[in-house]
Parts: C-alpha cells; sequence; structure tokens
C-alpha cells in the first residue's frame, strides 16, 4: 500500500520538473516520508502501474492527512488532494476543498471543480459556487456544470451572473440551464430578448439563438411569457420572430396583429410569418375563404398573400382560386403570383385558365406564375398569346424561356423581327435558355441590330450555344 501511494503521488507530479521535485518532501504516508529522490525517479516512470496506482489509493486516506497536505508549498501534494477529492466524499473532505478553492495553482483548481461538478451533496454547492467566478474558464465551467446539477432553485442566481461571463462555453452552460428552467430563469432571457435587460450584442444573439432552439417543445410557455404590445420598436422583429416560431400558438398572435389593420405591430407580425410560414398557411386560408372580398380593401387582404407566397403550400389553394377568380384585378394578380410559387398541378390549371382574363395586369401575373413553375402544359397556350401580339408578350416570352422548351423555338424566333427593341431582346434571352442550336442563324443576323442591348443579349446567346 506504502508502493502504491508513493506512485500515487510521483505520478500527479509528472508535470513538474525532476529537478524541482528531487528538492523537496512532498508529504509523509503513514510513517514514512516521501522525500524527493524518491519523486524524482518516480517522476520519470510513466509505466502502467504508476499511472493505474493514481487511482487507487486517495479515497482510502485519512481526511485529516489530506487536510494538512492541501495547505503544503508542494504543488503535487495539492494535486494528490484535490484528486482525492473526487473519490472520497465524506463531510470532512469539505475542509480540504475550502482550502483548495483559492489555490493559486490553476493546475489543482481545475482538479478540485472537475472532481466537485460530479458531486451532488448540497455541502459542495458553496464551494461550486464560489468557482463560477474562479478567473480562469475551465474552472468556470466545471462549476457551472457542477451547480445545474442541484436544480433551479440553487442555480438560478449564479446562471444569471454567468451570462455575462466571458467564456462561451460558461454562457451556453448559463443559457441552456436558465431556459430548461423556466419561471424566473426564462424571464431573465426574455428580459434580454426584448430589450428590457441590457446586454451585449454577443449575448442578445446567443439567447436569441438558444430561445429559438426551445421554440418548438416550449412555444406555449414562451408566448405567454411575451407581450407583444411592450415591446419596443427596435426589438419588435426579433420577437416577432421568435413568436412565429413557437408554433400554432404563437402564429395566432401574431395574425391576430395582422388583424388588426395595418399597424407597425402588424407590420412586424407579417415579416415575421413570411419567415417561419408553416404554421400560418391553414389559419390564412381559412381567413381568406371567410373574408367578405366586396368591400375589403386589398391592403388588408395583400399581406396575408406574401406569407403564403413564402409558403408555398399547396393547402393554400383553395383560397388562392377564390382570389383568382374574384373579379378584383389587383387581387387577382397577386393571387396568381403566390399559385406561381406552388407547385401543384391545380395551381397551374388555375394559371393557365387565367390567361384568358380579359385584364392584361391578370394575365401577365398568370404567364408571371407559369414561368415561375416551368409549367410544360403551359407552352402551347403561351405560344399562342406571343404569336398574336398580346399585351403581355414579353411576359409570356420570358415565361417561354424559362420553362425552356424547343419547341417554342420557332415562335420566338419569329419575334427577333419585331419593331420592339424589348420584344427582340427578351426573345434572344428566350433562345439564350432554351439553347436550341437551329435559332443560331437568327440570332447572328442580330449581331447588326439597331439597338445596343439587342446586340449585346444576342452575342451573349451565340456565346453560350459554341
Amino acid at each position: 500500500m506504502k508502493i502504491a501511494r508513493t506512485l500515487f503521488v510521483a505520478t500527479l507530479a509528472l508535470s513538474l520538473p525532476a529537478t524541482a521535485a528531487a528538492e523537496s518532501t512532498i508529504v509523509t504516508l503513514g510513517s514514512a516520508p516521501v522525500r524527493g529522490p524518491m519523486l524524482g525517479a518516480a517522476a520519470s516512470d510513466g509505466s502502467a502501474p504508476a499511472k493505474r496506482a493514481v487511482f487507487s489509493a486517495p479515497s482510502s486516506m485519512n481526511p485529516t492527512k489530506l487536510y494538512h497536505m492541501s495547505r503544503s508549498d508542494d504543488p503535487a501534494a495539492r494535486l494528490f488532494v484535490a484528486s482525492a477529492i473526487r473519490r472520497n466524499s465524506r463531510a470532512e473532505m469539505v475542509h480540504a476543498a475550502r482550502v483548495l478553492i483559492n489555490d493559486p495553482d490553476v493546475r489543482v483548481r481545475r482538479v478540485l471543480m472537475e472532481a466537485l461538478s460530479q458531486k451532488d451533496a448540497k455541502r459542495w454547492l458553496p464551494l461550486l459556487v464560489q468557482g463560477t467566478a474562479d478567473a480562469d474558464a475551465e474552472v468556470r465551467l466545471s462549476a457551472a456544470r457542477g451547480v445545474v446539477q442541484h436544480g433551479p432553485e440553487s442555480y438560478l442566481a449564479p446562471m444569471k451572473s454567468l451570462l455575462d461571463d466571458a467564456d462561451p462555453n460558461v454562457r451556453r452552460v448559463a443559457l441552456d440551464s436558465l431556459m430548461v428552467a423556466g419561471g424566473p430563469g426564462l424571464s431573465e432571457l426574455l428580459a434580454i430578448e426584448t430589450g428590457a435587460r441590457p446586454s451585449s450584442p454577443q449575448l442578445l444573439a446567443e439567447v436569441d439563438e438558444t430561445l429559438h432552439r426551445y421554440a418548438a417543445d416550449h412555444g406555449e410557455e414562451l408566448v405567454a411569457a411575451l407581450d407583444f404590445t411592450k415591446v419596443e420598436r427596435a426589438n419588435l422583429q426579433r420577437v416577432a420572430n421568435l413568436m412565429a416560431d413557437c408554433g400554432p400558438v404563437g402564429t395566432s398572435m401574431l395574425l391576430a396583429e395582422m388583424d388588426g389593420g395595418l399597424s407597425q405591430r402588424a407590420f412586424y407580425a407579417r415579416r415575421a410569418l413570411a419567415t417561419y410560414p408553416n404554421a400560418a398557411v391553414v389559419p390564412i386560408n381559412n381567413r381568406l375563404m371567410e373574408v367578405q372580398l366586396k368591400g375589403t380593401r386589398s391592403a388588408l387582404i395583400t399581406p396575408f398573400l406574401e406569407v403564403l407566397a413564402a409558403a408555398g403550400d399547396p393547402r393554400a389553394i383553395p383560397s388562392l382560386e377564390r382570389l383568382a377568380t374574384s373579379r378584383r384585378p389587383y387581387l387577382q394578380a397577386e393571387a396568381l403570383l403566390v399559385l406561381g410559387r406552388i407547385d401543384d398541378t391545380r395551381a397551374v390549371e388555375i394559371l393557365i385558365g387565367a390567361l384568358a382574363d380579359p385584364d392584361v395586369d391578370v394575365r401577365g401575373a398568370a404567364a408571371t406564375g407559369l414561368g415561375e413553375q416551368r409549367a410544360e402544359a403551359a407552352i402551347k397556350p403561351l405560344i399562342r398569346l406571343v404569336a398574336r401580339g398580346d399585351a403581355i408578350t414579353v411576359k409570356a416570352i420570358k415565361a417561354l424561356g424559362q420553362i425552356g422548351d424547343a419547341r417554342a423555338a420557332l415562335v420566338l424566333e419569329r419575334q427577333l423581327e419585331s419593331t420592339n427593341p424589348t420584344v427582340r431582346r427578351y426573345a434572344c434571352e428566350a433562345l439564350e435558355n432554351i439553347g436550341h442550336r437551329s435559332a443560331r442563324k437568327s440570332l447572328s443576323n442580330k449581331l447588326d441590330d439597331p439597338d445596343a442591348m439587342v446586340r449585346y443579349t444576342a452575342s451573349r446567346a451565340l456565346g453560350s450555344m459554341e
């Protein structure tokens, strides 16, 4: 046993120079002193038995002896005691820990705090709390992890202080623990999120990221603790985004703000739901199915369309079809543009049908939507619009170019002879997108076009075909 204990002390001293170890007495174990020469010899021995001995001796030592060792001038002896505390949970070990927590050697404090962080008895809590104020970040991190094990009633105060810690890992422990604690802990984070508690930009970003990570599971609690009506303007968008990420309960509150009209909060609510739109699709679809279109200002409806456009969700098609056939051209056009963002055959059918609408803006929106869809089913009706020189010819040409089907090449080549330079330019671009080599001759003739933009576009199209 004496040999094992000697090897333990010697192994802890491996990080010390052998010359320093040889000049001092480390400690007396039992009745035999471990003196410098013994330590110097052991310090040069990296054998497995010596390393195994590190974990075999400390827990069996007398707490009184360990306490006296904690006051040794030799850091190896103090390291020995710090490691012993890990395996020895007797109440008397607190006295040695109280000495070592202020040790000048950071290695000792690190080993000690790592040991304390694994103990759940309340007698160690004051030392862990003290460790959260240590000058060393690694010590503070171990202390923070240890304090959290003792429950919210014990860790709220120190964790709030650690929110301003210089080390991001320490702050992360504090943020997560306060979030999980709920109640006062959550209130502290929301005070930072809403600007009620001053903080650095870095901490504000970390708090926002933490709240968003927990939003899916704690959405109701978060929204219940937020009062959107009392948030300052500078923080409205950030708070609105958080509410939108909280699922149906947050979405409902933001939609209520949008229902209220064109207020500042409604503006930020709309932008937030456009960023996190999924939970808003069905409620908005239901609203638009029920709203009285006659007499309702378009400005009160289009914000909801912006959210649906961001979602691109087929669940919105019923209300969009209603608007697209409402005989209110502005709303029709806006609804058709949204349908162009939804990858669904019914959306394409509605868009193709709108190409025959008497209103030019409605037809133009339908052509734009079909181009966004890359809808091959729309090639023939779009070709007919271009061939007859419809007022939306340019938009129809652009849509054909986006679809990129060679069946449109012939009608597009004919548009190169249009008297309108804008039509000629868009025809060059569409042919470039289609990439059909049969159009090279027609494009070559446009290299002498009187319009500089047409010449440039034709040259670029030819270059892409080489």
